[in-house]
């Protein structure tokens, strides 16, 4: 059905963003986004958690990530990925990503016909008016490329406010700044009871607690790189004492940071 209502369709490109990692790796802090999302891996190795299911990268997968799904990466380096976030409007006025999605995570065989796309938004984006306006309509391209190649899935997580999405992307902002329910509550344009209230009814969890949630994720990721000191990440995420950043740990994990860090945990437990 979403196939036919996409006959006549409302298409918005948003951005295209050519992503390069040519010497540090490793695993990224979480990500969320407001918009369609499609990644194009043209170099190198990895993996991506994508709302909690695990996928293999390498040349020529494609991932497909719906509007206010979280995901993050574990990459090896040099590695390549051009990103195109865009949003489709169906033909009854719906967003697409509301009803069906694509594959998560798919490798399709026209790759490399599509790379040849791809390239060409790389120039053409380096280019000042009118030649960048071609983005657009390459963006349009590619994107419909995947969406008549592919059977598209039902999606059957509940589409997210959007009052909520901006307040997630407050709380998830990577500055990790310290939690401030009227902050996040202005941000998105409600009281803080109206946003307590939404929250719990997408999360289960107040905002305070899935703040802290995605920090705690974080961290522990963070505390697999050894080329940071504890007292580094307690203070990238905005612990001003390393005692209390420890006991806060502690609370949340059972064990100190220290002792988190010397464990050989797999992957499956930072998830």
């Amino acid at each position: 059905m979403e196939k036919e209502l996409l006959l006549k369709h409302n298409f918005q490109f948003i951005s295209f963003c050519p992503v390069f990692h040519p010497e540090k790796g490793g695993r990224s802090h979480i990500h969320i986004n407001d918009d369609s999302h499609l990644i194009h891996v043209t170099r190198g190795t990895g993996s991506v958690w994508i709302d909690h299911r695990p996928f293999n990268l390498s040349r020529g997968t494609v991932l497909s990530i719906p509007p206010a799904v979280e995901f993050y990466f574990d990459i090896k380096v040099p590695f390549e990925m051009l990103n195109i976030h865009y949003r489709v409007r169906l033909a009854n006025g719906g967003l697409l990503d509301d009803h069906a999605i694509l594959p998560l995570c798919f490798q399709p065989a026209y790759f490399g016909m599509l790379e040849k796309t791809l390239r060409k938004m790389e120039r053409v984006c380096r280019q000042p008016l009118p030649e960048s306006l071609q983005l657009a309509s390459l963006a349009h391209e590619v994107v419909f490329q995947h969406l008549a190649s592919n059977e598209l899935n039902p999606r059957l997580s509940k589409a997210m406010d959007e009052r909520v999405k901006k307040s997630c992307h407050y709380l998830l902002s990577p500055d990790f700044h310290p939690f401030d329910a009227r902050k996040a509550a202005q941000h998105c344009c409600l009281s803080v009871s109206q946003m307590n209230r939404l929250f719990r009814r997408h999360f289960k969890l107040s905002p305070q607690k899935f703040w802290e949630k995605h920090r705690f994720t974080n961290i522990r990721l963070e505390l697999k790189n050894a080329d940071k000191t504890i007292s580094q990440i307690a203070a990238d995420f905005a612990f001003a004492d390393k005692a209390y950043f420890s006991r806060w740990f502690k609370k949340l994990a059972g064990c100190p940071p220290s002792k988190y860090r010397n464990q050989k945990a797999d992957l499956a437990s930072l998830i």
